[in-house]
């Protein structure tokens, strides 16, 4: 799991949260050591990335985001555990549609705060202070959730409001 947008002025924060399947580590792709934080790759990378890794049929992912009005209400905290855990169960959706156990559900999440979703969710988590640079499945999420919010903010970029 990884989150984006927490530090930029402008909407949203967007979590992006993805489990490899068994499966997928049976034959890697040849993507898979181009994956790191989604910062230290270029936007087409970043695109290339994020499509390779939301259409391989041996990932399930979420993505979700909080708007600029929860962040201006409740903090970034609370904002980032709200879009944390609408990305969770969107994942975790998919995951029993796939006939899957969420028994051996492990959350790694990068940085170091944990957001307070040790307090909510029923599963072991972790932190790791830059885990999108060194567990290539938190750099997937960093990715798809990174795509997902600039895309966004390229859309909202184009209203004439904002010209």
């Amino acid at each position: 799991m990884d989150e984006v947008g927490r530090w930029p002025l402008a909407w949203p924060v967007t979590v992006g949260v993805l489990v490899c399947l068994p499966a997928f580590f049976r034959s890697l792709p040849e993507w898979y050591d181009c994956v790191t934080d989604s910062k230290k790759v270029s936007p087409w990378q970043r695109e290339y990335l994020a499509r390779a890794i939301l259409d391989h049929p041996h990932i399930v992912s979420g993505i979700a985001f909080s708007p600029a009005s929860l962040i201006d209400k409740s903090g970034i905290v609370v904002a980032t555990r709200r879009a944390a855990m609408k990305a969770l169960d969107m994942l975790f959706v998919s995951l029993k549609n796939k006939k899957l156990s969420l028994k051996d559900i492990h959350i790694i999440l990068d940085g170091k705060t944990d957001y307070g979703l040790r307090a909510v969710l029923p599963y072991p988590l972790e932190t790791v202070i830059r885990g999108d640079q060194s567990v290539r499945e938190i750099g997937a999420a960093s990715i798809i959730a990174k795509v997902q919010r600039d895309g966004w903010m390229t859309k909202l970029s184009t209203k004439k409001k904002y010209h």
